[in-house]
């Protein structure tokens, strides 16, 4: 039997855990208080909801559990594709309804933790990413009364938080059958059709798709390296190699381009060939349309933070011009021939008279091929020197050298120069062309 100093010991052990809990479980709920107190409402309804947690936060202290019978705090999930297209929804058992997915705090204060769990357990879903850390909606939902599991539940209100999420539409679901029958991804426009729920038809998902488009357009194919990107540096580590693309510096030394001329890179990724140039001393702007690429160059590079800047050339004005643009394997991350012929007039347009630039491509020449764009963002197992790891789709369109050329023509350049190169391990061959207006 344990001596009475060993028992106070493991009551005082005890006492602290509890303590701690407790101050932790505080903390949130001070930190929820905040956010719901300083969150900005969309329309009336969030407005006046707002309001009504507040009063009942303040007056109404255990919230967080059922054992409030009166109203208790629960989380929602939007959950959207990358195109903004569908959303994530489940035909409930309760509501014989398709309805969003989400559930009940229990107690847990941590509501991101508490919203993860519900995807998980309700769709199998885990590979999913928060589109905005903040409270996406907030809503006051009256709840009649149910059976549950043989237990009356008597009518009540649900303090909602509703997070807006990402996933891909293409991984494998399941459903939770004590909860939900079905479990898919329905067109938004198809919402009202599949909803039984005209209320929340009308006042809830309506507002939530209107909030997504102003809020979160729908991204670009082209940008999924922005996820992949994302994946990789999580783990600590790089998606490219640091070796850079030779053929870079052997035609900017072969041309005679000054360590003071203009230099536009597109497309630098994680700095490979940017950090070739700058440790030379060339006066480089390399640019990527991924900010998460750009982020990691900037705190790859310290000494050179200036020199790197998000930019989609597709899209954002850039009032520069440039004795040199070059762009090693991004041109074939393009398909529509409309956003290739916006990519060629990009570096039309920044080229000084006399400039030059260098398109890298992947290929070999004679293959062509192309990616359906409409997987890009959807996640696959990839091999990578730290083993197989799943991360964003990405979109490609290979060329032949006759369409190469017949691009550039098209888009009123002149090829000074043309062959096949590599930047090995990255992309061991590829199409290049010199140009110049």
């Amino acid at each position: 039997m344990p001596d009475s100093g060993l028992k106070m010991e493991l009551v005082f052990k005890l006492k602290r855990v509890n303590d701690n809990n407790y101050e932790k479980g505080n903390n949130y709920m001070e930190k929820l208080r905040k956010e719901i107190e300083t969150y900005l409402p969309f329309n009336e309804q969030e407005e006046q909801d707002q309001r009504q947690f507040l009063r009942l936060l303040e007056h109404m202290p255990d919230l967080l559990t059922r054992e409030n019978d009166v109203a208790h705090i629960t989380v929602s999930a939007w959950i959207v594709n990358p195109s903004r297209t569908k959303v994530l929804m489940a035909y409930h058992n309760i509501y014989q309804s398709w309805a969003w997915l989400g559930g009940h705090a229990d107690g847990n204060p941590d509501v991101r933790e508490v919203i993860r769990k519900e995807i998980e357990e309700e769709s199998g879903l885990t590979d999913i990413r928060f589109l905005t850390d903040d409270i996406f909606s907030l809503e006051s939902l009256t709840v009649d009364g149910h059976e549950k599991r043989g237990t009356y539940i008597s009518s009540h209100l649900h303090l909602n938080l509703t997070f807006l999420l990402e996933a891909d539409e293409h991984l494998p679901l399941r459903i939770k059958p004590d909860e939900n029958s079905q479990i898919g991804w329905i067109n938004v426009s198809e919402i009202a059709e599949k909803s039984t729920e005209k209320w929340f038809v009308d006042r809830i998902y309506f507002k939530l798709c209107q909030k997504v488009l102003r809020d979160f357009p729908p991204r670009e194919y082209y940008k999924a390296y922005e996820d992949r990107y994302k994946t990789i540096h999580q783990k600590g580590a790089s998606w490219f190699s640091n070796t850079p693309t030779p053929i870079v510096m052997e035609l900017l030394e072969k041309y005679g381009i000054s360590l003071s001329s203009p230099i536009l890179e597109i497309g630098c990724g994680e700095g490979r060939d940017a950090k070739a140039l700058l440790e030379k001393g060339y006066c480089l702007k390399a640019t990527d349309v991924s900010p998460e690429a750009i982020s990691y160059c900037k705190a790859a590079f310290p000494e050179h933070i200036s020199n790197f800047q998000t930019l989609d050339c597709l899209k954002d004005h850039h009032p520069f011009s440039y004795t040199f643009i070059y762009s090693v394997a991004v041109i074939h991350m393009l398909v529509p021939s409309k956003d290739r012929t916006d990519f060629y007039q990009f570096i039309y347009q920044h080229l000084t008279e006399n400039g030059l630039s260098l398109i890298c491509t992947m290929g070999d020449g004679k293959i062509e091929r192309e990616t359906d764009i409409r997987n890009a963002f959807r996640v696959e197992e990839r091999e990578h020197s730290s083993g197989s790891i799943p991360v964003a789709s990405t979109s490609c369109k290979m060329v032949s050298f006759s369409t190469f050329e017949k691009e550039l023509k098209e888009n009123h350049f002149t090829i000074i120069e043309k062959g096949l190169t590599e930047s090995f391990p990255d992309f061991p061959i590829l199409m290049y062309a010199l140009v110049k207006k």
